[in-house]
């Protein structure tokens, strides 16, 4: 099959650089979107060495985003029709899923979230009426007979056995920002800076690395990770990972970290983790999880991966 994949956030470019590894019988158009100050994304793409066509950007504010998606469908229009594509297959996009809807395309959704807060997201509203495969994991409560029984980021964790091995540090702290500039954070204040209330605390105690979501920030006392690349490495050395965001949040859970979460909203796999995870938006608290050496239980380990499950899904066994 041709399989049309549109890529859209860092998540994306793990998840279907490991989708086009265990199914390699397959011919794959990538398409990318790119952003002023956001290069994370198709720096991860070059990182793998995955091919990719750029078609349109990020949007700003609320306006320029609605323009910034108009604009983009119009172009991923234009493109795609020079490809005989028998199947689109994205995670949580709209822009894609409106595309292949309208030109006739087959096209499967992925969803890991789609409801935040219990309330459905704006992606999910934009496009499981259009998808012809609306499929999500088996913790959500959305109503799909289409479900897979693990969660997403195990399927590119769970073969990973050769990870290369962290430069010789120890009492690593990794710091990892909110999705600030996100269509779905509402938020007004992202100024709390639990990053440096905790380097205050602890000073020399730890190694700091801090992996900006964006291009518009950075620590004096920490080892920045500013170009995309491979992050497991770190992620199995480190000792806490303190994050705003998700996946990052699994996959330093998968390696068994103490993982701090600060983010301002849950998604349904964030309450199936709150057993394993501090959620906690207070630096005091923070400091003490670190100051005491706290750890959860890791309830990953006890969910099974069946990547043919959603391979199946997804048609492509």
């Amino acid at each position: 099959m041709k399989i049309w994949i549109d890529i859209v956030t860092p998540a994306d470019v793990s998840l279907f650089n490991q989708i086009i590894k265990d199914n390699p019988q397959h011919d794959y158009i990538i398409t990318a979107r790119v952003g002023d100050g956001y290069c994370e994304l198709v720096e991860l793409l070059d990182y793998y060495n995955i091919k990719y066509f750029t078609i349109g950007r990020f949007g700003k504010d609320r306006f320029d985003k609605l323009i910034a998606h108009a604009d983009r469908i119009k172009d991923l229009a234009y493109f795609i029709t020079d490809y005989k594509i028998d199947l689109a297959i994205n995670l949580i996009n709209a822009d894609q899923t409106r595309v292949a809807f309208g030109l006739g395309i087959p096209v499967y959704t992925i969803n890991d979230m789609p409801y935040i807060n219990n309330e459905l997201t704006p992606q999910t509203k934009l496009t499981y009426s259009l998808a012809n495969k609306f499929i999500t994991p088996f913790y959500s409560k959305f109503d799909t007979p289409y479900k897979f029984n693990f969660l997403l980021q195990q399927l590119w964790l769970v073969d990973d056995k050769d990870i290369p091995k962290f430069e010789d540090k120890e009492n690593i702290i990794v710091f990892r920002d909110e999705e600030y500039n996100s269509s779905y954070y509402n938020f007004s204040n992202n100024n709390t800076d639990y990053f440096r209330e905790i380097y205050n605390t602890f000073k020399d105690e730890f190694t700091y690395y801090y992996i900006p979501r964006y291009k518009d920030k950075t620590y004096d006392f920490a080892i920045t990770i500013d170009k995309a690349q491979d992050i497991k490495p770190l992620l199995k050395k480190a000792k806490y990972v303190i994050g705003g965001g998700g996946t990052i949040n699994i996959e330093a859970l998968y390696y068994n970290c103490s993982v701090i979460s600060f983010r301002r909203f849950k998604t349904e796999y964030d309450i199936l983790l709150q057993s394993s995870i501090y959620y906690t938006r207070d630096a005091k608290k923070m400091i003490d999880i670190i100051a005491n050496n706290k750890k959860k239980d890791n309830i990953l380990h006890n969910i099974k991966v069946d990547k043919q499950e959603l391979y199946k899904l997804l048609d492509l066994a």
